[in-house]
């Protein structure tokens, strides 16, 4: 599993070392989940024939931006998730202005608190956002009207099983395909082009329980930290307090997006879900620059979508798929031979080819 630290500046400003250390606090990983080991697992990517024949052609599987999922709803999800943690905390967090601090802006991000006078039943009137634009010194902080995450996060979406209806409704109208990849929970056979992202495989959590759970203690955490550096944070005044804010909101609201982006909705549990999950650290690009060469954008549902590629983790290696499925819509018989030459042509000849016994007709 990487450990993340804290960049360094390319720009001469220095960070104070109660950043520093709250930082460092926060990143420093717990015992990792069951679903992050470096045991191979083979899980399946549905898709089309055009989605398909891109990932074969160009060797890579794209991960989109979190807030871009085929189902929007997610992220809201989540949010609505955040709100009832931080509901049943708010007495925990309402006597510590700094903490309500914090939280406010990392809230203003995700959407959930955008306007100075509106009314919230979270933390009371303690919380006040800041737009995270105070780093360059600009921008109103009551700006955001939408969920608008300033870290990158990205998303490729996979499922344990290569046979499901509700997955072939979905892709399989003109000829669905489940490809099956064989992926380790460390990441390890999957990369980005820029070795700044972070990349983990993560198994989509149904239980409402865990997911609170799992926020809680990220809260929980920052206000150990935070409580930690008191001293220091109290000598914080004017534009080196915002500053902090900044910093500590933006850092909170990727480790909140980075658990969301592995939620759904317990109603979706059939589909048993597994997350590629690709990030920049909000740290790194406020310090360093977000890489530009690195984002690419295609169009989806009407819309300009980004997104990032994956690659095989040597450059010599093929992408790691093991398996493909023909969705029920197609004839095996007919369609097979001409996707086996497919597969060979471009170094996939050893990929297993089947079908789909599921008695319907799609389309």
């Amino acid at each position: 599993m990487v450990t993340e630290t804290v960049p360094q500046p390319n720009r001469g400003d220095e960070i104070p070392s109660c950043i520093t250390n709250i930082i460092e606090g926060l990143l420093k990983p717990p015992n990792p989940p069951e679903s992050q080991t470096s045991d191979p697992k083979l899980l399946y990517h549905y898709t089309n024939a055009d989605g398909l024949k891109g990932i074969i052609e160009q060797g890579t599987l794209h991960a989109s931006s979190t807030f871009l999922l085929n189902d929007t709803s997610e992220i809201a999800y989540g949010c609505s998730v955040l709100r009832e943690v931080l509901k049943e905390s708010a007495r925990a967090f309402e006597t510590d202005k700094h903490l309500c601090e914090l939280i406010g802006c990392a809230l203003s991000y995700l959407g959930l608190r955008t306007h100075p006078n509106e009314e919230t039943e979270i933390l009371g009137d303690r919380i006040r956002p800041t737009h995270y634009q105070v780093l360059d010194g600009q921008g109103d902080p009551y700006a955001l009207s939408e969920p608008r995450p300033t870290s990158e996060v990205y998303v490729a979406c996979f499922c344990e099983q290569d046979n499901l209806l509700s997955q072939w409704r979905a892709y399989g109208q003109a000829g669905g395909y489940a490809l099956g990849f064989t992926l380790t929970g460390d990441g390890a056979r999957l990369r980005v082009k820029s070795p700044e992202y972070i990349c983990r495989l993560v198994k989509v959590s149904y239980s409402r329980d865990e997911q609170k759970e799992r926020l809680g203690t990220i809260l929980e955490r920052l206000r150990s930290v935070v409580a930690k550096q008191a001293s220091d944070i109290q000598g914080l005044v004017g534009s080196e307090w915002e500053r902090f804010t900044a910093f500590l909101a933006i850092l909170l609201q990727e480790l909140l997006l980075r658990e969301i982006a592995g939620f759904k909705n317990p109603a979706f549990d059939s589909e048993r879900e597994w997350r590629f999950i690709a990030h920049l650290p909000s740290m790194t690009g406020l310090l360093r620059g977000w890489p530009r060469d690195v984002v690419e954008f295609k169009t989806a549902r009407g819309m300009i979508v980004p997104y990032i590629k994956l690659f095989p983790s040597s450059t010599n290696e093929k992408l790691p798929i093991a398996s493909v499925r023909l969705g029920p819509s197609l004839d095996l018989l007919r369609a097979k031979t001409p996707l086996e030459l497919f597969f060979r042509s471009y170094g996939y000849g050893d990929a297993q080819i089947s079908g789909s016994e599921i008695p319907v007709l799609l389309g």
